[in-house]
């Protein structure tokens, strides 16, 4: 059984770089997939999600490329299925926030059960009813979703609950969806705001951020970005409590 054995007594300091937020950086990368343009990352924790994320994309078509210990580079214009991978999708739970934007690129996605908690615990309901709200139809077969729209529509969603990957999931697929959606009960997040942030720098519109209600009208196309993935707030604060509770300066 692997351990920690940790000798204390003194005091923890030294200067920390904090790298991006997990639950940042994984909504970034999915949304590379709504441009045919290069998406560039920095700060990028080196994290095995992140990994995972990197090859469920390449296995969908996409070029992408570690540019430094903490940078990728995601091209995204050799994507030419939108049939998730179902070994990789049970590594990643957050490969369910790919349904949005292959939905709104390809009008169709086959998601197997992804893994990372067990479904019962964090359905995927919300998700599904906010897809089905804008006129996509949703159907359980054994082991995956197979989720369809021949044109994803303008709508009112009311969120069942404030999810955070649903929220952005939606999001994802209005952006390039003709007319206004507005998404109410939405999660508010500061990597919900990071994402609509990005999303607006490629070309979208989106406003509302940082309230539970989120307007998006919708736009023809997306370009590519550069973004730099805001830091992780629980790795500061866990860094800073480690420096205050031994009588350190960190």
């Amino acid at each position: 059984m692997a351990k920690f054995i940790i000798k204390g007594g003194k005091a923890l300091s030294g200067e920390i770089q904090v790298y991006g937020a997990k639950n940042a950086v994984l909504p970034q990368m999915a949304a590379a997939v709504l441009t045919n343009e290069k998406v560039r990352l920095e700060n990028v924790p080196q994290i095995l999600d992140v990994r995972v994320m990197s090859d469920i994309l390449k296995n969908l078509g996409a070029k992408v490329e570690k540019t430094g210990d903490h940078s990728i580079e995601i091209d995204p214009s050799g994507i030419n299925k939108s049939e998730i991978n179902e070994d990789l999708a049970r590594r990643l739970r957050a490969s369910v926030l790919l349904v949005g934007s292959l939905l709104s690129r390809f009008g169709k996605v086959i998601l197997p059960f992804p893994g990372g908690d067990i479904i019962g615990r964090r359905s995927l309901g919300t998700h599904l009813r906010g897809f089905e709200a804008m006129g996509a139809k949703v159907v359980r077969q054994n082991d995956h979703y197979a989720i369809t729209a021949k044109k994803l529509k303008a709508a009112e969603i009311y969120l069942e609950e404030r999810s955070v990957t649903a929220t952005e999931n939606v999001v994802m697929a209005a952006v390039l969806c003709e007319g206004e959606t507005i998404i109410r009960f939405a999660a508010s997040e500061p990597h919900v705001i990071d994402l609509c942030e990005m999303l607006n720098k490629m070309g979208a519109k989106i406003s509302g951020l940082g309230s539970p209600t989120l307007k998006i009208k919708g736009v023809k196309k997306l370009k590519g970005v550069e973004r730099k993935i805001t830091p992780d707030q629980i790795d500061a604060v866990t860094f800073a409590c480690a420096g205050i509770t031994t009588s350190g300066t960190v």
